[in-house]
């Protein structure tokens, strides 16, 4: 994979976490932090993993857990502010799959909170924490959040 522009947005290079070796692919988008981007980021991931080493099941866990982690960075971010926008990262190597959606920053770090079965909200991460392998903040000065799923 490579750094892709969509729509006219800005790619970014990316720097990797210390087990994505060089074999690793990888690919970066920005997207304006805007509902109607949330589509865009699910096409973008599916497209970014066709032909890779994920079987489909795994590819629709990483693609639903890109589609929450940047739900959450248009809601809970000021990604979602008048001209805000989001970095999408996915990484692949022999043996995991990473997927990064880093924000502008928020009043919080990401966390699964309780939610009462007839909130409409709530439930994002604690999706990403049931069809992913692992998953947590981006950390080290960066607004955001990770989840990985292993191969």
């Amino acid at each position: 994979m490579s750094s892709t522009s969509l729509n006219g947005s800005a790619a970014r290079s990316l720097g990797r976490p210390a087990y994505f070796g060089a074999s690793s692919d990888s690919a970066s988008v920005d997207f304006l932090g805007i509902p109607d981007s949330v589509a865009l980021v699910r096409q973008w991931t599916r497209q970014a993993l066709t032909g890779g080493v994920l079987t489909e099941g795994e590819r629709d866990d990483v693609v639903l857990a890109a589609s929450e982690l940047a739900t959450n960075a248009i809601h809970h971010s000021a990604s979602g502010l008048p001209g805000g926008v989001f970095a999408v990262r996915l990484q692949m190597s022999d043996v995991a799959v990473r997927i990064e959606v880093e924000d502008q920053g928020g009043p919080g770090t990401p966390q699964t909170r309780p939610g009462h079965h007839w909130s409409e909200g709530g439930r994002g991460l604690v999706l990403v924490a049931a069809v992913m392998d692992a998953w947590g903040p981006l950390g080290h000065g960066s607004c955001g959040a990770w989840a990985e799923v292993h191969t």
